[in-house]
């Protein structure tokens, strides 16, 4: 099965083709302008191609590809390309030591090129004409191959009817009831999505509806190989004598490839002329925008020309006005240093009056004190006095009232006189 199943509004669940193989294919294909969307797509590749050293390349990618893929289980793939390109598969198998088995998937040729009509909008004659080119590679190339073939309608209309044939060819064994079959094949085929019935139109091309009842009668009795070899070689014989026309083509075609580069180039030119053209005109509108600048630059240039002119006539007298300022200013400094060796003097001057009023102020305080020491002791003596002369009063009397005698006077001096030492 396929790693990446991707679907479109044509095959809503989806193609079930494996998208690196198709790549493969598709990088060969584009090496010789055979490209599935190519018009020549359907047109023979050329004589050995599958020995071009590009082709080789991608051999080995493709044998590389698959070592890692397939292990010991059964591996498959789908995948319409491969019989275009089946003598570079049998290289391959040849590589891998591979014996493949191969199927077949029948379908109406006209059912065929209503799909591609639909899906690539190619048109129908050449959509039934793809079909027989594929037809003729399929039985070229796969002679030697085991094939079984399964018609795309019996899917539909009787399943078990395929998958009776798968199981055979591929030597495979169903271990669940038939209930679960119904099971398996009803949540793969959905009729829903089918788009033609069995009683679609035949094909409209004779060759291609002769082949298309070949291949229907193939491995069935009374319809031997020969006969759709015979059909084969026939027709290989009719592209040989189209050769000359399919060099033809192929040189259009790369003349139409070169044309469409060409085209494509002179695109590319016309659009970068255009963007020149665009960047000239802005580069225009830039060289008047600077021209205009520049005119203004130069008239401011000349009216800061005057401004400095004027400036150095204003620094000149500044430098004048300078000069006088520092003569001035050295005067100055003369006469400041005059005035503070003069104030030094004053304040030493000050300094000296200054300490002898406070000696001066000492002084006061020392006289002041022993004033005040001396008017005690005057106060005390004025006490001492008053009373003395109390007492004088007093002895006086004393005296007077006394005896005459000398011991009565001594203590009384002797008492007074003491405190007026």
């Amino acid at each position: 099965m396929a790693d990446d199943i991707y679907a479109r509004p044509s095959n809503p669940k989806g193609h079930w083709e494996r998208l690196e193989i198709m790549e493969f294919h598709e990088r060969i294909l584009r090496l010789f302008n055979r490209d599935f969307f190519s018009p020549l797509h359907d047109f023979p590749l050329p004589a050995a191609w599958w020995a071009d050293p590009r082709v080789c390349q991608i051999r080995r990618e493709i044998v590389a590809f698959l070592a890692s893929r397939m292990g010991d289980g059964y591996f498959g793939f789908k995948e319409p390309r491969t019989v275009r390109l089946m003598p570079l598969w049998h290289q391959i198998f040849s590589d891998l030591e591979l014996a493949p088995k191969v199927v077949l998937c029948l379908r109406n040729p006209a059912q065929i090129a209503r799909s591609l009509k639909e899906r690539d909008n190619l048109d129908p004659a050449l959509g039934e004409y793809r079909w027989l080119i594929y037809m003729v590679d399929f039985f070229r190339y796969c002679g030697r191959f085991e094939i079984c073939t399964v018609e795309y309608d019996d899917w539909f209309e009787n399943p078990h009817i395929n998958f009776e044939k798968l199981k055979k060819f591929l030597d495979v064994e169903w271990q669940q009831s038939r209930a679960d079959l119904n099971l398996v094949l009803s949540s793969i085929i959905d009729p829903a999505l089918r788009h033609d019935t069995s009683h679609s139109d035949m094909p409209h091309e004779p060759l291609v509806l002769s082949l298309y009842r070949l291949v229907s009668e193939f491995g069935r009795e009374g319809v031997t190989r020969d006969e759709i070899n015979k059909f084969v070689a026939e027709f290989l014989g009719f592209q040989i004598s189209q050769r000359p026309l399919h060099q033809v083509a192929d040189s259009l075609a790369v003349t139409a490839a070169r044309h469409a580069e060409l085209e494509q180039h002179a695109t590319g030119l016309r659009a970068e002329i255009e963007r020149r053209d665009a960047t000239e005109a802005q580069l225009r509108a830039e060289i008047e925008r600077r021209d205009a600048t520049e005119a203004q630059l130069r008239a401011e240039i000349e009216q800061h020309a005057a401004t400095e002119a004027q400036l150095r006539a204003e620094i000149e007298q500044h430098a004048a006005t300078e000069a006088q300022l520092r003569a001035e200013i050295e005067q100055r400094e003369t006469t400041e240093s005059v005035l503070r060796a003069e104030l030094d003097a004053s304040r030493s001057k000050l300094l000296e009056a200054v300490q002898r009023q406070h000696e001066s102020e000492a002084a006061a305080t020392a006289l002041q004190a022993r004033l005040s020491s001396v008017q005690d002791e005057l106060n005390a003596a004025r006490e001492v006095g008053a009373a003395l002369l109390d007492a004088l009063r007093h002895d006086t009397v004393m005296w007077a009232n006394a005896p005459h005698n000398s011991m009565w006077r001594v203590p009384i001096l002797r008492h007074f006189r003491s405190p007026l030492k």
